[in-house]
């Protein structure tokens, strides 16, 4: 099963509903129920459907049901409580921290019991990066496999850079604050910035990202006790509010729509955002100035 699987997409997670592990697959087709975030109509959405009818096609013993929920927070919820009424669905997309619950709760296949030889296993880790794939395992156990993974990077306006005579993004925190210094702008003259050096979510994530890059962790190596509020964790906070409220550099938001920020960087609002990978696919058409794309700053380390 994991071989004709994986010919369809690397795939994420198997509930126990699969019911064929350590088993041949029926001459008969296989209708496979696949849960996932993304509604019909939008482009992820899209693009997933087509590659499951791809596969559908090419293999007709195999029949995978999309499903979607049209978001992460109802996925979550769903399948909490397919898992409590014993009707989860085959595979589904999850988050490591919902697997892991699932996991601890005997309700996942693990992968690697599904591996017909050694070699197949040896091939996959080949095959895939390795932070990835130690993402998806645990005790020594491969659980689920990575599906969509969206990796932070540096947007900035290409033009903007080239009329303040800055021939590359910021390297560091420091040159960071410099440039945006240099580049946020209060062009009418009200004693407040209308063109800010970077507009950003009030976000966990890239909190995340600085303590990483201070050397910092968010739990022990155990797991039974936090780290983020050491002294690592404080500067990297510090170090994300000042943009705010020392540096007046940037313009932070935390409700309404959560991908403002990425409409106020196509409109010409700031010079810089901090998106994924991902983020690129949705500014395209939007964008009037090329488009720079750099590595995250860095600080006593590189780390995302």
């Amino acid at each position: 099963m994991f071989r004709k699987i994986s010919l369809f997409i690397i795939t994420l997670l198997l509930f126990h509903s699969c019911m064929l592990k350590g088993k041949e697959v029926p001459k008969d087709k296989v209708i496979v129920r696949f849960w996932h975030p993304f509604s019909a109509d939008s482009s992820l959405g899209k693009t997933l459907l087509g590659l499951i009818a791809e596969f559908n096609k090419k293999h007709p013993e195999w029949s995978i049901k999309a499903e979607g929920m049209g978001s992460y927070s109802v996925l979550k919820q769903k399948l909490i409580a397919s898992i409590i009424a014993g009707n989860q669905p085959e595979m589904s997309l999850a988050y490591e921290a919902w697997i892991a619950k699932f996991y601890k709760a005997d309700k996942l296949v693990h992968m690697d019991e599904m591996f017909s030889s050694t070699q197949e296993w040896e091939h996959l880790k080949r095959d895939l990066f390795k932070a990835f794939l130690a993402s998806c395992m645990i005790d020594n156990k491969l659980i689920s496999m990575p599906f969509n993974k969206s990796v932070p990077v540096l947007y900035y306006n290409k033009n903007i850079f080239s009329k303040n005579s800055i021939k590359r993004p910021p390297r560091t925190w420091e040159e960071f604050i410099r440039i945006s210094k240099q580049l946020t702008k209060d062009n009418n003259n009200d004693g407040k910035p209308d063109f800010w050096g970077i507009i950003s979510r009030a976000n966990l994530t890239d909190f995340l990202n600085f303590l990483k890059q201070n050397k910092g962790e968010i739990l022990d190596k155990k797991g039974e006790n936090t780290l983020f509020n050491k002294k690592e964790g404080v500067q990297a906070l510090k170090f994300f509010l000042s943009w705010k409220y020392i540096h007046s550099i940037a313009d932070f938001y935390s409700g309404g729509n959560p991908y403002s920020y990425q409409n106020d960087f196509t409109a010409g609002r700031c010079a810089m955002i901090i998106g994924t990978c991902v983020s690129r696919f949705f500014m395209q058409k939007k964008l009037t100035f090329p488009l720079g794309t750099a590595p995250i700053f860095m600080h006593k380390k590189k780390a995302v």
